[in-house]
This record gives structure tokens, sequence and C-alpha cells, in this order.
């Protein structure tokens, strides 16, 4: 069971090696969030690609407050881990 669980979860890091999402938010100044982007809103935009993670598999520490792009940590197995680009980008 042990190899099952670790083979798929290699099976997805390749499938995840690449991806990016990108998160539009409102901003007071350009830069600046009016609010912030949390791992919930990861991944809702990780679903509209047809993307399945649970929360505990995103290693975001703190929400964003920033438009930028971020390296979010993807820890899939307890010897699998990436990281996935997060852009977060003005409304």
């Amino acid at each position: 069971l042990a190899r099952i669980q670790l083979a798929e979860a290699r099976d997805k890091a390749a499938k995840l090696k690449n991806v990016s999402v990108t998160i539009r938010a409102k901003t007071t100044d350009g830069q600046k969030l009016y609010g912030s982007v949390s791992a919930g809103d990861i991944l809702e935009a990780l679903q509209a690609q047809s993307i399945e993670l649970d929360r505990s598999q995103l290693g975001l520490e703190h929400p964003i407050h920033e438009v930028g792009q971020f390296d979010v940590p993807v820890k899939l197995h307890a010897e699998v881990e990436l990281t996935i680009k997060v852009w977060v980008v003005e409304e």
C-alpha cells in the first residue's frame, strides 16, 4: 500500500510539474491587495484546471497580500514535494 501511495504521488507530481495558476484580485494601489489570496483561493484555481489537492498539501504559510509571482510548496507524500507558481494579478 505504501508503494502504491508513493507511486500515485509521483504520478501526480509529474502532472503538476509545470502547473501555474493566475488569480485576479482587487488592489488598493495596483500592488497591495484589497484583502488577500488564501490557500482556498489557490485550491479553487487549481480545481478550475481539474487538479484536486487537499488544503493540507499546500505549504502556504501566510495569505498573499500583494500582486506578483509566488512559489507555493506542495507536499503530496513524505517523499514527494514540488513547487507550483502562483501569479497574483490586479483585477
